[in-house]
């Protein structure tokens, strides 16, 4: 699948969504196995998709 998309970063709320959704679905793991993927430095890496007019 192909879509025409600009990559930006994620706002702050997302990223705590994801964060969230992370602990959620993985929180049976070891606690520094959730801290090494929910840590700032790793949040600062999520991006999200923006689709992009036809025109663009």
């Amino acid at each position: 699948m192909e879509k025409n998309v600009t990559l930006v970063d994620a706002d702050h709320d997302l990223k705590d969504q994801v964060d969230a959704a992370y602990r959620s679905k993985y929180g049976h793991y070891a606690a520094y196995i959730i801290k090494s993927n929910t840590s700032p430095e790793a949040s600062s890496t999520t991006i999200q998709l923006v689709p992009r007019s036809a025109g663009s």
